[in-house]
């Protein structure tokens, strides 16, 4: 087995190192993509003897207007975002190794379980039908919920995944921070990140070239969360709640009435 991990950097100086020894673990190849970081994040990567390593400077407004033609509401950021997801996956087409998996990882984790990593891998490689398949991050202090949602579809599956009813559930999107994608299906499907066909969250067009996708609720990543990131969750987890309450009632209305 032969994976690439990928991740893309801005000012990541303060968990970057730390991470990067985890991964390493692994001992396969590492892809990373920086963007204009202003801390140590360029020094640490020239000096972790990681297989590539790009570096961009897109400025605020540089490519406001070419990364996004159609779109009134696409947020500056996650044009970026998608952007450079996309030339981070481009260096490894580029290579011309033949990897059997990408690993996309956002890699400002406080800490995740090697041996569940390890499963989601094993589970790719018994189940051959699968094209990618993702974890479901916690919040460190919060309840042991999802709160990385935005990138899960169709949104009735988060109460399925949050409360763990089963290991794996089949979605048509997700992330969380860690996405184990089978680098056949991404040539295959012809899968880009493109930053004309976004919203809110870059993974959800990406995710839509492929025919199964699956969240282990066993493999739960933990991060820290920034104050924005606070009210997301607690807008998300409004969501979850009323989305379990309303199968809640129509499953006593088609059983018990």
């Amino acid at each position: 087995m032969k994976v690439a991990f990928t991740f893309i950097v801005k000012d990541g100086g303060r968990y970057l190192e730390r991470n990067l020894k985890k991964i390493k673990r692994f001992k396969h190849d590492i892809y990373a993509v920086e963007n204009n970081s202003t801390d140590n994040t360029k020094t640490i990567l020239k000096n972790s003897n990681i297989k590539s390593v790009l570096s961009f400077d897109l400025g605020d407004e540089k490519f406001s207007s070419s990364l996004c033609k159609h779109r009134r509401n696409c947020p500056k950021r996650v044009r970026r975002i998608a952007y450079l997801r996309q030339k981070v996956l481009d260096s490894v087409m580029n290579s011309k190794i033949d990897y059997d998996y990408i690993c996309m990882l956002d890699m400002d984790f406080l800490d995740f379980d090697l041996n569940h990593l390890r499963n989601m891998f094993e589970y790719m490689e018994i189940n051959r039908d699968v094209d990618g398949i993702f974890g479901m991050s916690n919040a460190k202090h919060y309840l042991t919920i999802p709160y990385d949602m935005g990138a899960i579809r169709p949104m009735y599956k988060i109460p399925q995944i949050g409360f763990k009813f089963t290991r794996y559930v089949q979605v048509k999107s997700a992330f969380s921070g860690f996405g184990i994608y089978r680098y056949s299906s991404i040539i295959n499907k012809s899968a880009r990140y493109d930053s004309k066909h976004i919203n809110d969250i870059e993974h959800i067009y990406f995710n839509s070239h492929f025919d199964k996708l699956i969240v282990d609720t066993h493999f739960n990543p933990m991060y820290k969360l920034s104050k924005k990131g606070r009210k997301e969750f607690n807008t998300d987890f409004l969501i979850s709640v009323s989305v379990l309450l309303i199968i809640t009632v129509l499953i006593y209305k088609l059983y018990l009435c």
